[in-house]
């Protein structure tokens, strides 16, 4: 399933024992970037929870969220939004659904940390990083 506009691609892939929805985004300009971003970017979202959730407790989920450069509330005011919506859909979903979910965290990155984000991604579906649950690893280095 892949769904493009031009401020919002989203991807779902398994990769083992892992489900990841791969979300690209680009700086919102226009009202239209707004209303693909916001709304239908938070529906592919739900529809990943739900989904993941049926794969029971010992399944792994990660929401990857790549930033196309650094975002800032001032800079990126719909983009940031959507960051944090995501956010906290992910910890309200935690909560709700306890320890029958698969253990699901999100991982937000730019563009230049390919390798940063590829080793916590393995990290986050390997057995070791099965506890965390609902956390959102943050790898860029200046946020706000």
């Amino acid at each position: 399933m892949a769904m493009t506009h031009t401020s919002f691609e989203a991807s779902t892939q398994a990769e083992g024992r892992q489900n990841r929805l791969t979300v690209v985004l680009a700086v919102v300009q226009t009202a239209q970037d707004e209303e693909a971003l916001l709304p239908r970017g938070i529906h592919e979202v739900v529809r990943f929870l739900v989904v993941s959730a049926h794969s029971g407790p010992d399944g792994s989920a990660v929401i990857d969220l790549r930033t196309s450069e650094t975002l800032s509330v001032s800079s990126a005011p719909a983009c940031y939004a959507y960051i944090e919506a995501v956010r906290g859909l992910l910890q309200s979903h935690t909560l709700e659904r306890g320890a029958a979910a698969p253990a699901t965290n999100l991982v937000v990155s730019s563009a230049d940390q390919a390798e940063a984000r590829e080793r916590t991604l393995q990290y986050l579906g390997s057995p070791g990083g099965g506890f965390s649950r609902g956390a959102t690893y943050d790898l860029r280095e200046d946020v706000g």
